[in-house]
């Protein structure tokens, strides 16, 4: 014998008295896409408002400001991350023409690496444009940050001292939550160093690797062909930040 379901049972029981049926209960993916659309959220089938938290670190949603940033890269070094004696043995060159065509693909290499990664490779000077005051931690797009390293923030053209500055791979700023009106605007120098010999040996390989794959893809057309180097890869998602 092939029982009902209790919630088809309730449904002819409240049919057969009269009664309007039951609404239905929202799914959990519906509720987390109703959650935040006009500051409620539904709880057992009613519209509650969502709780608001408070603090500098956790303004109410309404407060909250999602200003865009440019960034933009300026005084870029104009020495190659790695020598030329590793580059020409790595690429199998020795001509003077060959090895001179495989420097300038070893600066295409090196900038894929570090836009891959949002790694400045040798010290160049980053400039964050934003339209808006963030606030709280903002995390710097390009690193690393050298522990000697400054950062100067403006804003509207009147200069700003952050509270912290966190350097690293993973560098930060921490800023009041007083938010002044005008552009933002934030420059610092970031990168491991001037000479090739400071940049770690992984990334050297990873651009030297680079490098003899597209010496080795002149002329190619084919998109197949013409890809990243596996072990560009495998090296760069070490770097890669995760957002969270």
């Amino acid at each position: 014998m092939r029982l009902a379901r209790p919630d088809r049972v309730e449904c002819s029981e409240r049919k057969a008295r009269g009664l309007p049926a039951p609404l239905p209960v929202p799914s959990p993916a519906r509720q987390c896409r109703e959650a935040g659309r006009d500051g409620c959220v539904l709880r057992a089938g009613l519209r509650l408002p969502l709780p608001e938290r408070r603090g500098r670190d956790h303004p109410p949603p309404a407060e909250r400001i999602c200003p865009m940033m440019s960034v933009e890269r300026i005084a870029l070094s104009t020495v190659l991350p790695l020598s030329s004696e590793t580059l020409a043995e790595h690429v199998r060159v020795g001509d003077a023409e060959q090895i001179a065509e495989a420097e300038r693909l070893a600066f295409v290499a090196a900038s894929e690496v570090e836009q891959l990664a949002g790694l400045a490779l040798l010290t160049q000077t980053i400039r964050l444009m934003l339209d808006g005051w963030p606030g709280g931690w903002l995390h710097l797009p390009i690193a690393p940050l050298p522990s000697d390293g400054t950062v100067a923030v403006t804003v509207g053209g009147e200069p700003v001292s952050p509270r912290a500055v966190v350097p690293g791979r993973r560098p930060a700023l921490l800023l009041d939550a007083l938010r002044p009106e005008g552009v933002v605007l934030i420059e610092y120098e970031a990168g491991y160093g001037t000479t090739a010999e400071s940049v770690p040996a992984d990334l050297r390989h990873a651009v030297a690797d680079q490098a003899a794959a597209l010496f080795d893809a002149r002329g190619v057309s084919d998109a197949k062909t013409i890809s990243l180097s596996p072990h560009l890869s495998r090296i760069v998602a070490r770097y890669k930040r995760l957002a969270v």
